[in-house]
């Protein structure tokens, strides 16, 4: 059977991932369950994947055309006609194709870069979208296919924007700024929202906000897994506050999290078909 290790989190070995930082502080407890999809299946290619690619293609020179097949050929599952809206909008905007700069210019060589740090023991690995440099200083942008309104989603993900930032200092060894949200559905045809929503913080916030994230991670290992109902909850394969602990202890004990029973080597599931349905019906994210 196969338990998991609460020591073994934000390891060298076994890094957190950035993009998973927001859901983490959001609620440990979340976090630890959604563990055991991840090795049972496979995140489907979304929308915002195929778009950013798209978006990378074309800053290192290729056609928009090429940029649009190549995508979507990397991403069959995602809306074809959403994404090439998505990308004209944004090879139109003046602030992203050198007319108007206002946000800087992207620099080609560092989109969807690899980006590591250790930060006072804890691991963090992630792909970032771009960075821009403006008036010689380098800025971290994110892009975001969201349904939520721009205000939302910088603070949404302010812990990950804050991640990435400085671990694109430590990787690319010159410092970085927090640059924001690039909101790619507001180039939607009937979207009249604004597009490019700046951090509001500074460098020295990311290092604050890291070492909250570092300090919950530790109460994680030391076995204080908070639990924080929320909309996640209608969602979480823990099943909501009622049954989301037996849950966890399941998956500490090497026991499948939908029937307690002992799990088959190497999986985190018994393997019963209904479990495995289970897990696989739980997967949103």
């Amino acid at each position: 059977m196969t338990a998991l290790k609460l020591k073994d989190l934000a390891t060298e070995e076994n890094p957190m991932r950035i993009s998973s930082v927001p859901t983490f502080m959001q609620c440990p407890g979340f976090h630890i369950c959604r563990l055991a999809e991840i090795d049972e299946a496979r995140q489907a290619a979304t929308n915002g994947t195929a778009v950013g690619r798209a978006v990378e293609l074309w800053h290192k020179g290729d056609t928009p055309e090429a940029a649009v097949d190549r995508a979507i050929g990397e991403s069959p599952l995602a809306d074809q006609g959403k994404v090439a809206t998505w990308f004209e909008g944004y090879r139109l905007d003046p602030k992203n194709n050198g007319q108007d700069p206002v946000y800087g210019e992207v620099v080609p060589d560092l989109q969807e870069e690899e980006v590591r740090i250790d930060f006072d023991g804890c691991f963090f690995v992630g792909h970032i979208d771009q960075v821009r440099e403006k008036d010689g200083k380098l800025y971290l942008w994110d892009l975001k296919a969201s349904s939520f309104g721009g205000s939302q989603l910088i603070c949404s993900y302010a812990m990950q924007l804050c991640m990435y930032t400085l671990a694109c200092t430590k990787t690319f060894n010159r410092e970085v700024a927090p640059g924001g949200i690039i909101r790619m559905t507001s180039y939607g045809p009937r979207s009249k929202v604004d597009v490019f929503y700046p951090a509001q913080w500074t460098y020295e916030v990311c290092e604050q906000m890291a070492g909250e994230t570092v300090q919950a991670i530790k109460d994680v290992r030391r076995g204080k897994i908070i639990k924080r109902p929320g909309s996640q909850c209608s969602y979480c394969p823990g099943g909501g506050i009622g049954s989301c602990q037996q849950v966890i202890d399941n998956l500490l004990t090497g026991r499948c999290p939908t029937c307690g029973e002992p799990a088959k080597k190497g999986r985190v599931t018994c393997c019963r078909p209904e479990c495995i349905s289970n897990i696989h019906k739980t997967l949103s994210f």
